[in-house]
């Protein structure tokens, strides 16, 4: 009498295999070491490492995309209008109910999705009794999908999180370029693209966003003018001001590598976009990337390093002006339109 399927087999031809966790902790797809031997793209929680970029973001998170998101600009400011009246006559039955919870602020509110759609922010922003406006600046072109734009309606009331996005594109016409890879966690394979508008969250599944300029708060803190600060200031008062995003001991790791001092920090970003392009780079390292943020080796020779950063230049061209670009030379065979007998 069968018993059905057994293991007991693969003992007979010695088929198991030990599997040791390495230092990481990684059973299954476990990194390659030499990984660590390479500058880090970014770091937030250790202040004294050494690493390329200064800071760095996730996209935009509204967790309410079909409100904020829309190929039509107008369509958009429409949807906007309904859920802000709709959130602002809400407000007004709440006056003087700021310790309302959840359970009983059901029972004030408009719970219709197709009038409103209500996150925890926005509910907390409602017990406070704040105001929510429109405004027509908030309307700024965003990188949806890869090769995909849309109109975003960008605003910290109305997106569930803008991470560090207001530091890297504060204004309509913000000026500034942004390596865009793929998450940690993110199911997909590792990739990177280049966008100058500000990117969704899943524009590149969890991408983590990585800018070639910061842009700060250049007012100062008194309510009163100074004409001294005034003067210092390289933009218009009340604005932002720039600063490279690249940072000084990113720049001096290869200036110090190839022992050339005519590295500049452009070429550093460039570089980056190429290498975190390259094939070979990829699928050597797809199980460090799948855990951890990229790490940035140095190729060997500094005639290599530059033809590197020319070909992330070419590649930003095509990442960027993907509308224009000639379209790539290619005979689609579409096969026979004939049935056979």
């Amino acid at each position: 009498m069968s018993t059905g399927p057994s293991i007991n087999g693969i003992e007979k031809v010695h088929g198991w295999q030990v599997i040791t966790p390495d230092s990481n902790n990684d059973w299954l797809n476990q990194r390659d070491d030499s990984f660590s031997d390479f500058i880090e793209i970014g770091n937030k929680k250790d202040k004294s490492s050494v690493s390329i970029f200064v800071n760095f973001s996730q996209g935009i998170l509204t967790t309410r995309d079909s409100w904020c998101y829309q190929y039509s600009k107008k369509s958009l400011e429409t949807n906007i209008m309904k859920l802000i009246a709709t959130y602002n006559r809400d407000r007004g039955r709440l006056t003087g109910l700021s310790n309302i919870n959840d359970k009983d602020l059901s029972g004030f509110i408009d719970n219709n999705p197709e009038n409103i759609s209500w996150t925890a922010n926005l509910k907390e922003s409602l017990r406070k009794g704040k105001v929510i406006d429109l405004n027509p600046d908030n309307i700024r072109m965003s990188m949806y999908r890869p090769y995909t734009k849309s109109w975003l309606y960008f605003n910290r009331q109305l997106n569930e999180r803008v991470y560090q996005i207001p530091q890297i594109f504060p204004e309509k016409d913000s000026d500034n370029l942004v390596i865009c890879v793929i998450g940690r966690g993110a199911t997909k394979k590792f990739s990177a693209i280049i966008v100058n508008t500000i990117p969704d969250y899943e524009m590149i599944s969890k991408g983590q966003c990585f800018p070639l300029y910061i842009y700060d708060d250049s007012e100062p803190s008194s309510k009163t003018e100074d004409l001294f600060y005034k003067s210092q200031c390289s933009k218009s008062f009340n604005k932002v001001s720039r600063r490279d995003a690249i940072s000084d001991f990113g720049l001096m790791h290869f200036c110090n590598f190839y022992n050339e001092k005519s590295i500049s920090k452009l070429d550093v970003f460039y570089y980056t976009h190429a290498l975190l392009n390259n094939k070979n780079y990829i699928d050597r390292y797809i199980d460090n990337l799948s855990k951890e943020l990229p790490r940035i080796p140095c190729v060997k020779k500094y005639e290599d390093f530059l033809s590197y950063a020319k070909a992330g230049r070419d590649l930003a061209d095509l990442h960027l002006n993907y509308e224009t670009v000639e379209p790539y030379k290619a005979t689609i065979d579409t096969g026979s339109l004939l049935y056979s007998q």
